[in-house]
């Protein structure tokens, strides 16, 4: 079998996680928990609670990260982040734009400047910019990107991340 390897964005979660967490366990983590199972670990993270996992899940490296630190401001990203791709995520056959739905575009916003503003740690905060920018072009609310930007880059452009890139 042949593995992937990581990309930028993994590299660097992994080294949040003081490369405590495979990359292959970060992609599992992020892009295969649906919303549902990750709201459900959020709250037994927050909670300190004790709930039985699939096996595939439990023993992901990532997982156990979030139930040894605790770290419940980056678990919130990473759920934030899940609602905001339905958004981007376009077919790639598909010849129509899909339709905006404004009220979703506007409570994101609204829900990830709060959590921007409430964010103490670098790397998260410059992850929930680059979501509600992405969040204010695909909702097409273009000036909406340029305040972000404007207001916020100033703070972030020597992270060297690879979020640079992206926004």
């Amino acid at each position: 079998e042949r593995k992937k390897l990581p990309n930028e964005n993994e590299l660097e979660w992994q080294q949040y996680t003081g490369k405590r967490v495979s990359t292959n366990d970060i992609d599992s983590f992020i892009n295969t928990t649906s919303n549902e199972t990750l709201k459900q670990f959020y709250s037994q993270v927050d909670k300190n609670k004790t709930i039985v996992w699939p096996v595939l899940f439990r023993d992901n490296s990532m997982t156990k990260y979030f139930k040894e630190t605790r770290d419940i401001e980056a678990l919130g990203y990473i759920m934030f982040a899940k609602q905001c791709e339905g958004l981007s995520n376009i077919p790639a056959d598909s010849w129509e734009l899909p339709i905006v739905d404004t009220l979703q575009v506007s409570r994101l916003l609204k829900n990830g400047k709060q959590l921007f503003v409430a964010a103490k740690k670098s790397f998260i905060k410059e992850r929930y910019l680059f979501q509600l920018i992405k969040t204010a072009f695909y909702g097409k609310r273009f000036q909406d990107v340029i305040r972000l930007f404007d207001e916020n880059y100033e703070n972030f452009k020597h992270d060297f991340s690879s979020v640079d890139r992206r926004i």
